[in-house]
């Protein structure tokens, strides 16, 4: 079961600046047989993001991602700050982002961080 809720907010700058923000709670059983579930936990998750116009052909972004995918265990929590660049022109699109993420572990794992650079473009028809 999952429920979210999202808000976003355009008008500051001379609607050049976008804030967008959500926030998430869930509720999964963890089954051991088809039959019989064997517990139920909750997890919780939020995100922020500023973007801005910055010139014609260039609007910018910066978010940032929390998720606890259960809260009943204390380390376990991934997060992620993501930079973001969207170039648009007539009939294509070019989107990058560049993503550092961290996944918590608990002892005697070490946290794992990953840096994910990722651009894609697009056809406009």
């Amino acid at each position: 079961q999952r429920g979210a809720l999202y808000a976003n907010y355009e008008a500051l700058a001379g609607n050049k600046l976008d804030l967008l923000g959500g926030y998430a709670l869930g509720q999964d059983h963890v089954m051991v047989l088809p039959s019989r579930a064997a517990g139920t936990f909750n997890s919780v998750g939020w995100y922020g993001e500023v973007r801005s116009k910055l010139c014609e052909h260039l609007t910018g972004g910066l978010r940032y991602d929390t998720f606890k995918p259960s809260t009943r265990t204390a380390s376990n929590r991934l997060s992620a700050v993501t930079l973001t660049a969207a170039i648009p022109f007539e009939n294509v699109k070019f989107l990058i982002d560049y993503q550092v993420k961290r996944s918590q572990k608990a002892a005697p794992a070490r946290d794992v961080t990953d840096n994910t650079l990722r651009a894609e473009w697009m056809m406009i028809f």
